[in-house]
């Protein structure tokens, strides 16, 4: 239809309703002007003219969503956070995409929503595998210092035995079998406090001392490995340069030395695979 209307004492149009509302929304015309379409009885304003009621007044826009926003923001702040702002943004996202979809068009920011879910599950699913990975390095790292730094004690207390055999040209006396946190005699004559075995007293044994932990105590001459048990030091006293070794339930002879070492590792089982040993 096409409408004409009078507006301040001036008849306009006709125009077609999509006119009539621009101009109403901004302020050309107003809802109590008169207007008449051809099969009208009496001119009427604007607002009682069908199709017209209802026109917008003025440009209005749905609301944005608090908690979509909300959501975008602790997505944005999930690297910050080490992933610790991702379960607030997955939360936020969620809820605020049901209430836009339940508002019938007055809620908008679904995009901010879906945003801070992408944002939100990446930070679950990425930030607690980089630091189950960073804890598995730092662990691995650990175990890995551990292991090197008995492997040197086992290789000191090898290289401090054919020492004292070069030295004397004997081993000290003894069953030839010590465990270092036990028995202190080996220890005690490596170091040269024990003056009846190592007459010179000759420190054919240095090592980092601590009390009690890992290394020499200066006190009890006690000697740990890195898991807090003792070594176990093998001699050859028949001297025919070979050394029958039981660990656990390997048994075997090893040629060509004169003392062996080793350490039962972190599971303090001897005849695994993480014994550490000087052959």
């Amino acid at each position: 239809m096409q409408l004409f209307v009078h507006h301040n004492g001036i008849q306009l149009g006709p125009y077609p309703p999509e006119v009539i509302h621009a101009q109403l929304a901004n302020g050309s015309l107003d809802s109590s002007d008169l207007g008449w379409y051809e099969g009208m009885v009496e001119w009427q304003p604007l607002a009682s003219i069908p199709g017209i009621v209802g026109a917008p007044q003025a440009l209005s826009y749905p609301a944005t969503s608090g908690l979509s926003i909300a959501s975008m923001i602790c997505g944005l702040l999930v690297i910050f956070s080490w992933g610790i702002t991702g379960l607030p943004a997955v939360i936020c996202g969620h809820m605020a995409r049901g209430r836009i979809k339940r508002s019938g068009g007055t809620l908008n920011g679904s995009g901010f929503a879906l945003t801070g879910l992408i944002l939100g599950y990446i930070g679950l699913v990425i930030f607690p595998l980089m630091i189950a990975a960073i804890v598995w390095g730092a662990t691995a790292a650990v175990k890995t210092a551990k292991k090197t730094s008995a492997l040197s004690q086992v290789f000191s207390i090898e290289v401090a035995a054919n020492s004292f055999y070069l030295e004397y040209s004997t081993m000290p006396p003894g069953t030839g079998i010590y465990d270092t946190a036990l028995d202190v005699s080996l220890a005690e004559a490596l170091i040269g406090d024990d003056k009846s075995i190592n007459t010179k007293g000759v420190k054919f044994l240095t090592m980092r001392t601590s009390y009690g932990k890992t290394g020499l105590d200066p006190l009890t001459h006690q000697i740990h490995d890195q898991w807090g048990n003792g070594y176990v030091v093998i001699l050859d006293t028949d001297y025919n340069g070979e050394i029958a070794v039981s660990r656990g339930g390997i048994n075997e002879t090893v040629m060509g030395h004169h003392a062996l070492v080793y350490s039962k590792g972190a599971d303090g089982v001897a005849g695994t695979t993480d014994d550490v040993k000087s052959w």
